[in-house]
């Protein structure tokens, strides 16, 4: 494919044993295989066949892409991940869709038309993530009204000396925050667009997206594996 466009899905699995608990109340526990497993028949589908459609380059990002050996959780890495992705996708490519593995795209729609950054912002969406807002507020010393969810984001080669400046500037500094608040890419996102006031319109608006990040989420994504094998059986191009 000639495209200068990629779409990656972050899909780092570093620890297929591990045991994650999707709903306490039930005691529903998976490991990271089984959510892999899962990913790979039941999201990745309709995030493959939108890349083709569309003509991007389709990416698996499965490794941790920075090498820092401060005493930092892995999780942590992995969660940060994306963003350092940004700076090394841009040394490649033109424009940018990343999207978590957990998300399904149920509508379809063209967004290299647009100059300015998708991501999914909801209705009331500020007041559950006070914690983050603040501490991104702080770090510009301003207050911040809006807060972008970055599962699903789409960048405009635009904005791509924006985001390699900021990241090759800030990276380690929000990596190495001990702040708990400081958990991941949409932090480190949601500061960038902040501090450059870049323009950002609704993706959930112009794509159709569920997006499974909860548990109890998780745990429908797994009763929906389970079904797709009680039916592949009878579908050859399953």
């Amino acid at each position: 494919m000639s495209t200068n466009n990629v779409f990656a899905v972050t899909s780092i699995f570093k620890e297929l044993d591990r045991k994650i608990t999707l709903n306490k109340k039930e005691k529903v526990t998976v490991t990271e295989q089984e959510l892999l497993d899962t990913y790979l028949n039941v999201t990745y589908p309709s995030l493959k066949r939108y890349a083709d459609f569309y003509e991007f380059n389709f990416k698996f990002l499965k490794e941790i892409p920075f090498d820092i050996c401060e005493n930092i959780p892995i999780r942590k890495k992995i969660w940060y991940s994306k963003s350092y992705y940004i700076k090394k996708l841009f040394e490649q490519y033109d424009n940018i869709i990343m999207s978590d593995f957990d998300v399904i795209i149920k509508t379809y729609n063209n967004v290299l038309n647009r100059d300015e950054i998708g991501v999914i912002e909801k209705e009331n969406v500020l007041h559950q993530y006070k914690r983050e807002a603040d501490f991104v507020s702080k770090k510009l010393n301003k207050q911040i009204n809006r807060w972008y969810k970055t599962s699903f984001v789409y960048i405009p080669k635009t904005y791509k000396d924006v985001f390699i400046e900021q990241i090759n500037e800030k990276f380690d500094e929000f990596l190495l925050d001990p702040d708990p608040v400081s958990t991941g890419d949409e932090v480190f996102i949601n500061y960038i667009i902040h501090k450059h006031n870049l323009p950002v319109f609704k993706i959930n608006k112009i794509l159709k997206l569920n997006h499974y990040g909860g548990g109890m989420e998780k745990q429908k994504l797994i009763e929906l594996n389970k079904e797709y094998f009680k039916f592949k059986k009878y579908f050859s191009y399953i």
